[in-house]
């Protein structure tokens, strides 16, 4: 179920300091013709198929349930669905800006927040996409306020974002991170390169499709489908609510991106073999043993670390979960604060009255992107139309 857009470069295995790897020239034809359905420049698989499909739509190997059973089985005696880490640096520093001004405390349960930003790449010589079948791949960048760490840009494995209700399960993974947002923002430029079969190919620049805020939050009902819990040991919860566009349109729509959503988080154990051939990222994130050592015998856990999401190939599960009404109403105040805080910036910059909200977010979000020096649609993000 992992999308294959056949005819199409994407790889996804480089370095830290450039966001989207999927548009390097390649010397072979066979690359972009398998690339964009999950491989690395070497030909391995990128994309966990297992992992990405919906519940009960793949069963492993009999010993690999057994196997599996037996894993899930240690994690919920130990409780463990990802115990709290040490505090301490992460894979890197935070990009320099402003941080969400807060009219109120933050929940106890609420360990990183900051801003959220969604994009969309064309697939090859698409220029003028007007549905999900016209896509490479979507991406969302995490931007974290609350605490000192890195930019991390992460790939969403079938294009858009799970369903709140449903229980849709979308693997992905980690695919940059920076301290930079211009870095990030750069990777997502168009890019040529030549094939020996179609010459130059050009794969389109990626578009802006939505800004809010977000916060990754425990939950400490044991008893969650998933949680493994243990008394306390609940789940881990990514929440956002959206800034632009103010009121979401088809292109949101259709890439799964609600108004406010609430998704179960899962970080998936880098010394777990993949579950086929055709399944899984050839090269795995590469966590300290601090890190390493919270996972234990367990597939998955619960992202109750953040900073795990510093690490490069940090691979990832997300679970539509509904809701989350507390989560939602603290999301508001933030976004509430970053209005006020919009506004007042439009105002000392005309020198008048600003009145005009949308304008000053749109402002707010072409400092902080700014998408101009990639040359960045930004047309999906004002009014949610396709182009």
């Amino acid at each position: 179920d992992i999308p294959s857009d056949k005819g199409e470069n994407e790889t996804t295995e480089k370095s830290t300091e450039v966001a989207d790897t999927a548009d390097e020239p390649q010397e072979e034809e066979k690359t972009e013709e398998t690339a964009a359905a999950g491989d690395d420049k070497d030909g391995k698989p990128v994309m966990d198929k297992a992992d990405a499909d919906e519940p009960g739509t793949k069963e492993p190997p009999a010993k690999r349930q057994a196997t599996d059973a037996a894993k899930d089985e240690a994690c919920k005696e130990d409780g463990d669905t990802g115990t709290k880490a040490d505090s301490g640096k992460g894979a890197g520093e935070a990009d320099a800006q402003a941080p969400l001004e807060k009219k109120a405390d933050i929940p106890d349960n609420v360990i990183e927040e900051g801003r959220i930003y969604f994009f969309y790449r064309p697939k090859v010589e698409t220029e003028d996409p007007k549905s999900i079948d016209d896509l490479q791949r979507l991406f969302f960048i995490l931007s974290p306020t609350s605490r000192e760490g890195p930019l991390r840009m992460l790939a969403v494995g079938k294009k858009r974002m799970p369903k709140s209700t449903g229980h849709e399960r979308f693997f992905g993974f980690v695919n940059a991170v920076d301290k930079s947002m211009d870095t990030l923002v750069e990777g997502l430029a168009s890019n040529s390169y030549e094939t020996k079969t179609k010459g130059t190919r050009t794969t389109p620049a990626a578009r802006v499709a939505a800004e809010g805020v977000y916060s990754i939050c425990n939950s400490n009902s044991g008893g969650n489908s998933g949680s493994g819990g243990n008394g306390g040991a609940g789940t881990t919860h990514l929440s956002y609510k959206l800034e632009l566009p103010q009121e979401p349109g088809p292109v949101q729509a259709e890439l799964g991106i609600a108004a406010a959503a609430s998704l179960v988080l899962s970080i998936k154990n880098p010394d777990t073999p993949n579950p086929g051939p055709n399944a899984g990222l050839g090269n795995k994130a590469e966590f300290p043993k601090e890190k390493m050592e919270q996972f234990g015998n367990c597939r998955w856990i619960g992202c109750r670390d953040p900073e795990l999401l510093d690490y490069p190939r940090c691979e990832f599960l997300l679970v539509g979960a509904g809701e989350d009404k507390h989560a939602t109403e603290h999301l508001q105040q933030l976004l509430e604060s970053d209005v006020v805080k919009a506004l007042h910036a439009a105002e000392k910059g005309s020198g008048g009255a600003e009145d005009d909200e949308e304008a000053a977010l749109l402002a707010k979000l072409r400092a902080e992107l700014h998408p101009q020096k990639a040359d960045l649609p930004t047309e999906p993000v004002q009014d949610g139309q396709w182009e």
